[in-house]
């Protein structure tokens, strides 16, 4: 069970990934679902009673993902009305980057 939990807090890394290439081809739609999806995951492991020493590591993980897709997200409402699209797009890669640094 333990490995399977693992699992699930690795793929939403992934999930975050994927928010940001939907950014980058101009998928806001899918970034917005696949948030609400990793926050769903966030708050279910935030409830975990499980004795295993790694689950905490990986809620932190989990958290700082959350928290690049909901940047993401913030930045793309903020800027949806100041901005071309592309420029948005542009930015949240960049600022991809930055975090990956």
């Amino acid at each position: 069970m333990t490995d399977y939990l693992l699992g699930v807090a690795d793929l939403t890394g992934e999930l975050m990934r994927v928010c940001i290439n939907c950014v980058a081809v101009g998928k806001e739609n899918r970034v917005q679902k696949t948030s609400g999806f990793i926050r769903d995951i966030y708050d279910v492991f935030c409830r975990l009673k499980v004795d295993d020493r790694e689950i905490p590591k990986k809620l932190e993980v989990m958290k700082a993902s959350l928290q690049k897709v909901e940047q993401v997200c913030f930045n793309m409402a903020l800027r949806g009305s100041e901005y071309p699209k592309e420029m948005i797009m542009a930015m949240n890669q960049d600022q991809y980057q930055e975090m990956e640094e």
